[in-house]
């Protein structure tokens, strides 16, 4: 990809100024971090006044019979897979018990506010097994996607228009703040 550059850095010391980014990003990689609220705290510090985060992680699963269905898959298939196809069953086990270990949803959301981030939002995927988590730095008056009740279909738009925010592009609401319907312009 030209134009951008790659590197492996400590999420709990980010190493670029202050202000400097309209949006950071974390897939499955939150859950991992030693010290979540000092890397939150440094996501915060490295975003623009109306800078979003957005966080897609594993989280807690929604619903009695989903969660034991999921915990069979986790705990019992996941590492079997993990070692009939990768020979590393431990890796997958691991990856099952972190999941755990993570904060839930209400949990990640509170730390977000208490890392300064405001308008923190978050959407379950798949009865909750991936969560997306979307915060401001400060507020944004000319541009607020989110409203309530989401489906999973329209939190695949508003990364996508975010992404495609981060690439240049602004995302303009043509109605209301609170709906979707959005013109993307160069």
């Amino acid at each position: 990809t030209s134009g951008v550059e790659f590197a492996q850095i400590d999420a709990e010391q980010l190493p670029f100024p202050d202000n400097t980014f309209d949006c950071v990003s974390i897939a499955f990689g939150l859950r991992n971090v030693t010290h979540k609220e000092t890397a939150l705290k440094s996501m915060h510090r490295v975003l623009k006044p109306g800078g979003r985060l957005i966080v897609l992680e594993f989280s807690e699963v929604k619903g009695a019979l989903f969660k034991k269905t999921y915990d069979i898959y986790s705990f019992k298939l996941l590492p079997l897979m993990g070692k009939l196809v990768a020979n590393d069953e431990e890796s997958y086990r691991y990856l099952a018990e972190s999941i755990r270990m993570h904060p839930n949803q209400e949990k990640l959301k509170n730390m977000m506010v208490e890392a300064g981030f405001e308008r923190c939002e978050y959407f379950n995927l798949t009865h909750g097994v991936e969560l997306v988590l979307i915060v401001e730095h400060g507020r944004v008056e000319a541009f607020t996607l989110l409203g309530d009740g989401m489906d999973d279909d329209r939190v695949t738009v508003v990364l996508s228009l975010a992404q495609r925010r981060f690439h240049g592009f602004n995302v303009v609401p043509i109605n209301r703040a609170d709906v979707l319907d959005v013109e993307v312009r160069k």
